[in-house]
């Protein structure tokens, strides 16, 4: 078994199914792939990996850039830049 329900959407997406999927028209997704924002179909197959547009939209909105900062994290470096440390 591949670990995929018959429930999964389909790892592989048809550019149609790609550019539904991110919720613009295909003529938009082709402007993002091209200017790099979304990756190009897998070579040799003409489909786009649905974890691979996922991480690419991960990393335009700061979540591939680590963990976001809490607001006790953000206390915290105020506490030490201010001379409150334990």
């Amino acid at each position: 078994m591949d670990g995929q329900s018959a429930t999964d959407p389909p790892r592989l997406l048809r550019k149609k199914e790609a550019a539904a999927y991110c919720g613009v028209s295909t003529p938009t997704f082709d402007k993002w792939v091209a200017a790099g924002s979304l990756p190009a179909a897998l070579p040799g197959i003409g489909r786009w990996d649905r974890n691979g547009i996922d991480a690419a939209i991960n990393r335009l909105s700061g979540i591939g850039a680590g963990a976001a900062a809490s607001p006790d994290d953000d206390f915290r470096q105020w506490l030490e830049a201010n001379g409150h440390t334990n």
